[in-house]
């Protein structure tokens, strides 16, 4: 597809793209009015408080993604534009999504265990997996289902983790769909650039209704969706990648940003296993950012920064496949972002630990200064008092 013909397809299905933006807006608004809604069926099944929390923080955000991702993934499947891999990718993808937004609705509702969400998440990618048996080359089918069930996993379980830490998951994601729609459009894949546009969409309209509303969380679901929309928009670029280069090259590109939330899971893991002064770490907290439980200007300043790391990194691995010549280039981009991630993970380590040292000596910490660091407020007003008293 030419960029011409990608602009009249746009133009053509432009009541399409109102139709998503005024589904996602929608359905945020009337989640965001659950707590009013006088018909107590309906208000029992939208209202879903968050809970352990003072403030009356609303969960079900996600549920809009889901909502819209499914109709653009019907959108896909019926379009005679695709081909079949697509179909079955995305009929695949809507049964997956199904699957995990009725997982994250009960676990925001009624907090199933680690082993219900496990068991939903394996029989998901197990199904995207069905679909992808037809489409991928017999000889390597088995090797790349294995694939994406074990890396599926990492990436389902770092999306949650990212997203305990407030805002973070939305700007990972946008970091991560917007480096493949570069590589999509960088080796002129428009029609899939399309697509993840669209999957944006949803991401984007939660952004700018957080910006006004920020008593609204993503839930359950809305990591379930992202994750597995990571793991479709990969599936679509290695299959076209396999067409003009080789399938080790292939994958290498597409498994760049998916290492993000992959990361996040070996970095908790390994908290878990060697951090032992972090007296805070419970069983639980193994799927809970190190930043979730902070206070929420720290955490923005800090987020920002790692956010910011994650960028950089991206761009070097992009600027490395579209610039650097020969074939050893794609082995380059992946194994520097493997190196960069580390030495970012490392740094926030390094600020678990100050984060671990401050807790065992004053407790739990909930005021920050970007100038005096961390001051724990009833130290200082005893200190006042005192000083009165004197």
């Amino acid at each position: 597809m030419t960029t011409t013909e990608l602009g009249k397809y746009i133009l053509d299905n432009s009541g399409f793209v109102l139709l998503v933006l005024a589904l996602n807006f929608g359905i945020l608004f009337l989640i965001n009015a659950s707590s009013s809604i006088k018909a107590s069926i309906l208000k029992d099944l939208i209202y879903i408080p968050a809970r352990n929390r003072k403030e009356n923080v609303l969960l079900l955000g996600g549920l809009a993604m889901a909502f819209s991702n499914i109709i653009v993934m019907h959108n896909i499947y019926s379009s005679d534009v695709v081909g079949t891999s697509d179909k079955f990718s995305a009929l695949g993808y809507i049964l997956g999504v199904f699957i995990l937004t009725i997982q994250g609705y009960l676990d925001d509702k009624f907090e199933l265990s680690i082993k219900a969400r496990l068991i939903a998440q394996g029989f998901t990618l197990l199904t995207y997996s069905v679909f992808l048996h037809f489409i991928f080359p017999i000889q390597s089918s088995l090797a790349f289902i294995l694939l994406i069930v074990i890396w599926g996993f990492g990436i389902l379980n770092g999306s949650h983790i990212i997203e305990t830490a407030q805002t973070m998951s939305i700007k990972v994601s946008t970091l991560i769909l917007f480096y493949f729609f570069a590589v999509a459009y960088y080796f002129n894949f428009l029609h899939l650039s399309y697509i993840i546009a669209l999957v944006w969409v949803p991401i984007a309209c939660f952004w700018i209704f957080k910006l006004f509303k920020k008593n609204i969380r993503l839930g359950e679901i809305g990591p379930n969706v992202l994750a597995l929309s990571y793991i479709f928009i990969a599936t679509q670029v290695y299959l076209r990648l396999t067409g003009i280069m080789s399938q080790t090259s292939s994958l290498l590109i597409v498994l760049i940003p998916l290492s993000i939330p992959m990361g996040e899971v070996f970095f908790n893991l390994t908290k878990r296993l060697f951090q032992r002064s972090y007296k805070d770490t419970k069983r639980s907290n193994l799927f809970l950012h190190v930043l979730s439980n902070e206070n929420e200007r720290f955490v923005s300043h800090q987020i920002t920064k790692i956010v910011s790391m994650y960028t950089l990194i991206m761009m070097t691995s992009f600027f490395i496949i579209a610039y650097y010549g020969g074939t050893a280039k794609y082995i380059l981009a992946f194994f520097t972002t493997t190196l960069l991630l580390m030495a970012s993970y490392f740094l926030q380590a390094k600020k678990c630990s100050v984060l671990s040292k401050e807790k065992r000596d004053f407790g739990n910490i909930n005021n920050f200064s970007h100038d005096n660091g961390l001051i724990k407020k009833d130290l200082v007003e005893t200190f006042d008092v005192d000083s009165e008293n004197e």
